[in-house]
């Protein structure tokens, strides 16, 4: 195990808020009604996302934080790691209109 050094835990630690803060408007501009697969999904990803960033700052909000030694600097890969899901996990255009498709008995609920 290593010890991550105060400016590495910092600049995780800010690094984490500010992937909180971007979950968080996701969750807000969310539609209300979770009325297709597809939303149902997308919204329990994002409560998912929510809870793991929530539980990484709770760890990194602590004085001493040790990682792995295989670890890499959390501060170098986190911004990579959260550009690769965030592409990830973009839908195509029409996807709502998919799953409508898929599920009519679901579409208008």
């Amino acid at each position: 195990m290593r010890l991550v050094r105060e400016p590495e835990r910092q600049a995780a630690l800010e690094l984490l808020l500010n992937a909180r803060e971007g979950a968080l408007a996701d969750i807000a501009a969310f539609p209300l009604a979770v009325n297709t697969p597809w939303r149902l999904a997308r919204r329990e990803a994002l409560d998912a996302r929510l809870a793991e960033i929530d539980e990484a700052t709770r760890l990194y909000r602590q004085p001493r934080v040790y990682l792995p030694l295989d670890t890499p600097n959390v501060a170098e890969t986190s911004a990579a790691a959260h550009e690769a899901t965030e592409a990830a996990a973009l839908p195509y255009e029409g996807a709502d209109d998919d799953a409508d498709a898929a599920f009519p008995e679901l579409a208008n609920s």
